[in-house]
């Protein structure tokens, strides 16, 4: 699975940004080949319409799954339109790989 996850510095994909359309960027990984690309996230500074553009820009790069704190309403209908599955992250400072922990134990609800 193509799993997407918004980070706080795309150079350094370490820890998860909870916001979806204001993350400085994301890290795609591939669940079962383990590769991960690091994306920044053209929307950061839009003044409106940030998570719909970010929606858009996960669409393109062939996403199957968002994890992420907070999706919002406009950006979850774009992820939804393009049959891409979303996990609701629990509150807190993570890191992506504790994301990936969360998720192959089960522990991540799909919204």
């Amino acid at each position: 699975m193509k799993l997407l996850i918004p980070v706080t510095d795309p150079d350094n994909p370490v820890e998860v940004d909870a916001r979806f359309g204001r993350a400085a960027g994301f890290v795609l990984i591939d669940t079962v080949s383990g590769t991960r690309e690091s994306l920044p996230n053209p929307a950061v500074t839009e003044p409106s319409g940030a998570g719909i553009k970010a929606a858009r820009t996960v669409l393109d790069a062939g996403t199957e799954a968002v994890a992420a704190g907070h999706v919002g309403p406009k950006a979850e209908q774009v992820l939804r339109s393009g049959k891409v599955q979303i996990y609701t992250l629990p509150p807190g400072t993570l890191s992506v790989d504790r994301v990936l922990e969360l998720l192959a134990a089960g522990e991540l609800p799909p919204q």
